[in-house]
Parts: structure tokens; C-alpha cells; sequence
């Protein structure tokens, strides 16, 4: 089947540091350009979906799995483009 591999300047952080971001920890720092990142992300991810829906593909051709984990993936996205937006505010 078609696999696409979803690999980002942002995955390379280890779940730990992610989860120390999340938590609001003190130790963890944001780096400055995570917004950045995140919305070129953001963009690759759109790219992508485009690329996808120009092969015109029938829905039994189209690896659900793949596209949840893409949806979840851009999800994750927003929710910390909103946590960087709530922080900046504080």
C-alpha cells in the first residue's frame, strides 16, 4: 500500500520535552522559532492533502489510517499554535 512517511523538524523532540512544554514546566524552554516551525508544518501538512486530492483517488484507494494519523497530526499542530497563543497573552 501506499506509506508515506511523516517526519518533521518537530518530531524530533523526545515525548519527554514535548510533554515538559505541555505541562508548562519551568525547566522547559519554547524555542523561539516554534511557532515557525509549526505553521511551515502546518503548510507542508496542506501541501500534502492537496497533493492527495489532485490523484483523484477512489476512498477504497485512500489509506485511512495514514489520513487519521495526517488529521491528528495537524490537530496536535493547532492545539499547540492555540498553547503558544495562550501563552504569549499571560
Amino acid at each position: 500500500g501506499l506509506s508515506v512517511p511523516v517526519a518533521s523538524p518537530l518530531t524530533a523532540a523526545s515525548p519527554s520535552a514535548m510533554l515538559g512544554l505541555m505541562a508548562g514546566s519551568a525547566a522547559a524552554e519554547i524555542p523561539a522559532d516554534l511557532r515557525a516551525r509549526l505553521e511551515a508544518a502546518r503548510l507542508d501538512l496542506l501541501a500534502l492533502f492537496r497533493a492527495l486530492d489532485r490523484m483523484n483517488l477512489s476512498s477504497a484507494e485512500i489509506p485511512q489510517r495514514l489520513i487519521r494519523q495526517l488529521f491528528e497530526l495537524d490537530a496536535d499542530y493547532v492545539e499547540a499554535l492555540w498553547a503558544l497563543d495562550q501563552n504569549r497573552h499571560r
